[in-house]
């Protein structure tokens, strides 16, 4: 009866059939590959891990980059602000000096007025006064 079951099986004492024998080799292959195949898996997300460290690294290098080169024009505004601050007040400096020389000439300039007209008017009344 069993020899009906399964009739493409040889039964031999302890010894296996070709037709087992194939299907073990089969699954060990198919085992083999399986595992070749979470291997490569293994091997390729370490890879892509190890490009996106990569990128984050070369990320993190140019925004210092970006920082540095901000920082260089920030630095380079502040002194040409400052540059200009001091022409400013240089220059704000000189209009006072040049205004107060001005009021000073204006103040003589007025002083001998006053004086010329004060001598003119007292020479003025004696002339009328001995007249």
């Amino acid at each position: 009866l069993v020899l009906l079951l399964i009739p493409h099986q040889k039964i031999f004492s302890g010894e296996e059939s070709e037709e087992v024998l194939k299907r073990k080799e089969e699954r060990r292959r198919e085992e083999e590959q399986q595992k070749a195949d979470v291997e490569a898996r293994k091997k390729r997300l370490k890879e892509i891990e190890e490009e996106l460290q990569k990128q984050k690294e070369q990320e993190r290098l140019r925004q210092q980059e970006e920082a540095k080169a901000r920082e260089g024009k920030d630095q380079k505004y502040d002194h040409q602000r400052r540059e200009i601050l001091i022409k400013i007040r240089e220059e704000e400096d000189r209009f006072y000096r040049i205004l107060q020389e001005l009021e000073i000439k204006w103040e003589d300039k007025y002083k001998d007025t006053l004086l010329t007209q004060g001598a003119t008017s007292v020479v003025s009344s004696r002339r009328s006064s001995n007249g």
